[in-house]
């Protein structure tokens, strides 16, 4: 995975991309990128640049709620994962004209991040994403989004997202009954893992419960939470599921502050609100002296709904 971004730097040509203060002036209108805090936008702003490149700039706070562990002098990395996730509602809005009540479907996603580019400087982070979308099929069909995420003209990190949309009207005969699913909040009926066991400090900001299970533990949702829950939803969100394997991988490796640095997720079916969810490790892979590989899978029933695996480094 080490390699993504090494061809990416390789494959390069021409000036390397800028963009002027103008489009770090405010954040992009909040529904453009299905949020309902604006202070949860760190998108701000938008060109078209070719028939199927886009640029997209955002800037990432010095400290957040929940995108920050226990890491004070590093940028977390799966705000890097919720940037594009940010980046490619607001491409396929504004740059391919997908309706506004479209529903968006994350099929899989790799992501590839240099921990140098993670370092929090003296200022907010002002990074410039250039946006890929190949021309293809109708929405409804997979399509493949790229993404190189550029900082202070360097390349720091790279991403890959297979989507597809539905209207509203295909995605309500979809779920069925399960469109009324998780309007009311609720709390979880079981207590969390340590919370400095996966590298946070408080308990809501812990998705897992324990289980007598060796490497495996329960999915805690609490929808009440303001950012993992922006907004009400029929299902657990994708971010949601991102965050369990980033804590199940790190109780597996028993590094609190490891960072997951790289990481490809396959999206296989909704994980309902009313199922148990078990979120299972497999033992830890020694990539090279500082990386090291971790596999998660969510399961429902007998259905694996997520699975993944995440690179991490260790913090210095």
């Amino acid at each position: 995975m080490a390699s993504m971004m090494a061809d990416e730097r390789n494959g390069a040509a021409g000036p390397l991309p800028h963009a002027g203060p103008s489009m770090y002036e405010q954040t992009v209108p909040r529904h453009l990128v299905h949020r309902s805090a604006v202070s949860e936008v760190f998108l701000t702003g938008f060109q078209q640049v070719g028939v199927d490149t886009f640029h997209v700039a955002a800037q990432w706070p010095r400290a957040h709620t929940f995108f920050g562990p226990r890491n004070p002098t590093t940028h977390d990395p799966l705000l890097f994962v919720e940037t594009i996730r940010q980046a490619g509602l607001l491409v396929a809005h504004r740059g391919l004209a997908v309706p506004l009540d479209h529903r968006f479907l994350s099929h899989h996603k790799t992501y590839d991040i240099d921990p140098e580019g993670l370092v929090v400087g003296r200022r907010p982070t002002d990074v410039l994403l250039v946006v890929t979308v190949p021309a293809g099929p109708p929405a409804q069909a997979r399509r493949m989004m790229r993404f190189s995420c550029h900082r202070d003209g360097e390349l720091v990190a790279t991403a890959a997202v297979q989507w597809s949309c539905l209207s509203d009207g295909s995605y309500r005969r979809v779920r069925g009954d399960r469109i009324t699913c998780g309007q009311t909040p609720t709390e979880p009926a079981a207590g969390p893992v340590p919370p400095r066991s996966v590298g946070r400090v408080r308990a809501e900001d812990v998705v897992l419960t324990p289980t007598p299970v060796d490497r495996a533990w329960s999915l805690r949702v609490d929808t009440r939470h303001p950012v993992m829950f922006d907004h009400p939803t029929d299902h657990v969100p994708g971010m949601v599921a991102v965050e369990a394997a980033r804590q199940a991988a790190m109780l597996t490796m028993g590094t609190p502050d490891a960072l997951p640095v790289a990481a490809r997720f396959g999206f296989h079916r909704f994980i309902e609100y009313d199922e148990p969810c078990v979120v299972a490790a497999d033992p830890p892979v020694v990539v090279d002296h500082d990386r090291t590989e971790v596999a998660v899978r969510l399961t429902q029933g007998r259905d694996v709904a997520v699975d993944g695996v995440l690179t991490l480094v260790r913090h210095d």
